[in-house]
């Protein structure tokens, strides 16, 4: 599986018989990041810094999810 395109919450929709694929991960990944950022009443006047901040921290997510699982003892 391509996790570079993996999806947020897909489903099966049984009563329509079909298959969504949610939500792109990379995006879901940005929206939450975002969502951290706007809730800082610091930084407000800088949407456009966060727009894409939000997707650079969504990048540095992807990216993680390619290395192998550690269980954070070393």
């Amino acid at each position: 599986m391509n996790i570079d395109h993996m999806n947020a919450f897909p489903a099966n929709n049984k009563m329509l018989a079909c298959r969504t694929g949610g939500m792109d991960l990379r995006d879901w990944f940005a929206g939450m990041a975002l969502q951290g950022m706007l809730s800082n009443n610091r930084n407000q006047g800088k949407l456009p810094d966060y727009a894409h901040d939000s997707y650079c921290y969504a990048d540095a997510m992807m990216e993680q999810r390619k290395r192998p699982a550690t269980s954070g003892k070393e």
